[in-house]
């Protein structure tokens, strides 16, 4: 991609992306973010009707108790007339109980006195009413067919107190609320009977919408927002509902859901053209500064390819004022380095050249040394072998004539003494004779020249063979040997010889340091998770110290455990029994705790197994 190019995308994205994330982030909810301005404005415009139908409720029954009052007790108040009028009070008056002729009464402006109440009218009130307790009618017509709500209030000596009001209050408060197109409050009555609503034909007469969902939820108490089909406008409707403390009024401020979706889609089409002309101005923008620094570091290129070439004398041209500075400097620093270059060239090869020399004679000498060196370790390795042979021969010799005079091949042996220095000599001749396999084969192990005699080996046949050779030592000891395999066991690829060395070294490192009395557990069998070959030996000895058993692989390291009357031995044994797993591919591991036991666990991979080996 060329620079230019690269630039273009590279200023693009710089500027338009930031524009289409911050854009964007409205667009993705839209319709949900109106959804949640109803809550927020739907809902506080229905709580604040509310609460001013509260207070109209609680000026409302104020006045309708002073006014019966002082109705009742004969009493003048100057100004009710006004006071009913600002209320929307239409009388409030003071009936008998015992025929429902009106006693006295107090009338708003431009309204006649009742000539009286009906007695059922009267009677359900009374029955509602109580001693100086004021009760509040659902919204009626009254007698000349406008809507109205009763106030009663019973009074000593079969007496009552009525007030009307009427819903002019009401749809005030009602016509006040509008959202949108044909977004509008509705208020109900404790029934749910229409007080206010856009329909006029609905308020006339006195629709019941108490099977609306909100309504429902509004008699009921609740507060909230809820989307629901409204009969009136025939469409679905989201609003915000709530009802009035006191007299259980509803107020509810719906909204069609279309527009809330127009809205959404309004809002989608600004944020793409809001999108389009951010892209637009980048693009431009990405133009005009992607030509003024290509330009600038394409002269550099060009110089810098040409004294790639050979051409010491290429400089770069200098960019006018219009380019940033940087990139001036740029041009000017590399001239700068390109006087340098041609000055340090000819010092350069000469130097080179001196140097060539120098590392010539020096790989001469390490070439000379490493060689020294090859035939030192050739020379150890064969002075081993050598040494080896040299003096398991006298051994063999010893070895087998003691074992000859221990037999008493050539006559009784004179004494008991005689037959311990005879053991002695023996034992003494075969440890020497291990301590030289053990260093032979450490030396292999360190050059990499152990080979293995690879054979198809049954692994239980390997374990029996083991028991075998510590069985004798592990009796003497007081030692108890327990195999906790079931026998049947899979047939591996490995040297059987090197495979025994490995367990016998573990077996007997565990008898040894394994005190009279204790116990020596042989475990058997394939893991469960990747079918690697695992032999575990668990033993109940004197443990390997912490500090210890990050080494116990070292050569000739040997680990102070405090057990007395053990044999002391060469410190190869563990470092050959690892070495030796390791190169079937699998590995020793040792696990301890002081006057606990230890556990040693051999494992070599699943791939060893017979018939993984032989596919």
């Amino acid at each position: 991609m060329r620079l230019r190019l690269f630039l273009l995308v590279g200023f693009i994205a710089i500027a338009a992306v930031p524009v289409a994330v911050f854009a964007l982030w409205p667009l993705t909810r839209p319709l949900e973010n109106e959804v949640a301005q109803v809550a927020d404005k739907h809902l506080l415009v229905a709580r604040h009707v509310s609460h001013a139908l509260t207070r109209y409720h609680r000026d409302a029954i104020s006045v309708f108790e002073m006014v019966s009052g002082n109705l009742a007790a004969d009493r003048s108040l100057p100004g009710s007339s006004r006071l009913l009028t600002n209320l929307h009070f239409r009388h409030i008056c003071v009936l008998s109980l015992t025929n429902g002729s009106l006693i006295a009464a107090v009338t708003a402006k431009n309204e006649s006195l009742p000539s009286g109440v009906p007695l059922a009218a009267l009677r359900k009130l009374t029955k509602a009413a109580g001693i100086n307790r004021t009760v509040m009618s659902p919204v009626s017509k009254d007698r000349q067919g406008r809507p109205a709500i009763y106030f009663a209030r019973r009074l000593t000596g079969s007496r009552i107190a009525i007030g009307a009001i009427g819903t002019d209050y009401f749809l005030q408060l009602g016509k006040a609320v509008i959202f949108g197109k044909r977004g509008h409050a509705a208020i109900v009555d404790q029934t749910g009977t229409i007080l206010a609503h856009p329909k006029p034909a609905w308020v006339a007469v006195q629709k019941n919408i108490a099977k609306i969902a909100p309504v429902k939820r509004m008699l009921g108490g609740d507060t909230g927002v809820m989307k629901f089909y409204s009969p009136a406008l025939k469409a679905d409707m989201i609003a915000g509902y709530t009802a009035v403390k006191g007299p259980g009024w509803g107020v509810m401020v719906p909204q069609p859901f279309q527009e809330l979706e127009d809205r959404a889609s309004a809002i989608r089409l600004q944020v793409r053209s809001v999108i389009m002309a951010g892209v637009v101005m980048a693009v431009l923008l990405a133009l005009l500064f992607a030509a003024r620094i290509s330009r600038a570091l394409a002269g550099v290129s060009s110089a810098a390819r040409r004294m790639l070439a050979g051409d010491f004398h290429a400089r770069a041209r200098v960019p006018s004022f219009g380019t940033p500075r940087e990139l001036r400097d740029l041009a000017t620093v590399f001239n700068r380095m390109a006087d340098a270059l041609h000055r340090n060239h000819d010092d350069l090869e000469r130097m080179v050249e001196r140097r060539t020399r120098q590392l010539s004679n020096s790989e001469r000498r390490l070439r000379s040394a490493k060689e020294s060196a090859e035939q030192a370790n050739e020379a150890k390795s064969a002075f081993l072998a050598q040494m080896s042979h040299e003096l398991r021969t006298p051994l063999n010799a010893i070895l087998g004539y003691s074992e000859f005079i221990a037999q008493e091949k050539l006559g009784p042996i004179g004494t008991d003494k005689y037959r311990e220095y005879l053991k002695h000599i023996h034992d003494s001749g075969a440890h020497l004779r291990d301590v030289i396999g053990d260093i032979l084969d450490a030396s292999k192990l360190a050059d990499e020249h152990m080979e293995l005699c690879e054979e198809q080996v049954p692994l239980g046949s390997v374990i029996d063979a083991c028991l075998i050779h510590v069985g004798p030592a592990a009796e003497t000891a007081g030692v108890r040997l327990v195999t906790l395999h079931d026998g049947d066991l899979p047939e591996i690829w490995a040297d059987r010889t090197r495979l025994i060395q490995i367990i016998d070294n573990v077996l007997s490192n565990a008898v040894k340091f394994t005190p009279a009395g204790g116990s020596i557990q042989i475990m058997a069998g394939q893991s469960r998770d990747d079918g690697a070959i695992v032999v575990k030996i668990r033993d109940t000895g004197v443990g390997i110290a912490a500090q210890y058993l990050d080494r116990i692989a070292e050569p000739f390291v040997q680990a102070d455990n405090g057990h007395k009357n053990i044999r002391e031995g060469t410190g190869l044994g563990v470092t050959i029994a690892t070495a030796l797993a390791r190169v079937h591919g699998g590995d020793l591991v040792y696990a301890s705790e002081p006057g606990v036991g230890t556990l040693v666990t051999l494992t070599l991979p699943a791939k060893r197994l017979a018939a993984r080996a032989a596919a």
